[in-house]
């Protein structure tokens, strides 16, 4: 009986503590949003205007953003990735919630490593209607 209760007691202690581990990954997914969300709204230069002017032109080349963005890249890359995971993890038998889980995973990764071999440059892109 004893025995019972300890083992009862342990696989309690280890749920509540995957439990956490859960919630921890799942807040990432909040976290990631509002870094983004500050890092458009708060990180700017002069002349940057966020309602005329889209968020890759403060990574362009030769923007005086670009060195924040990229080291704020990667803690937003971090925080999207184990959301991911932590959605993946959370449903269980559920595959549709492992499928988007997965493809957040993909698209943080794929899309930070993305971001460092495109060329952001008002040069690089041509405007439209222009000969």
């Amino acid at each position: 009986m004893a025995l019972s209760n300890f083992f009862s007691a342990v696989v309690d202690k280890r749920r509540s503590g995957h439990e956490a581990w859960r919630k921890a990954l799942l807040v990432c997914g909040v976290a990631s949003s509002v870094l983004f969300a500050l890092m458009i709204w708060a990180i700017g230069y002069p002349g940057y205007n966020p309602f005329s002017q889209v968020p890759s032109e403060l990574t362009a080349i030769g923007a005086p953003t670009r060195a924040l963005w990229t080291l704020l890249g990667w803690i937003y890359t971090a925080l999207e990735a184990a959301f991911g995971f932590g959605l993946w993890k959370w449903a269980g038998r559920n595959r549709a919630v492992r499928v988007v889980g997965g493809l957040i995973v993909a698209h943080a990764f794929l899309g930070y490593f993305g971001r460092l071999r495109r060329c952001i440059n008002a040069r690089c892109w041509p405007r439209a209607g222009a000969r």
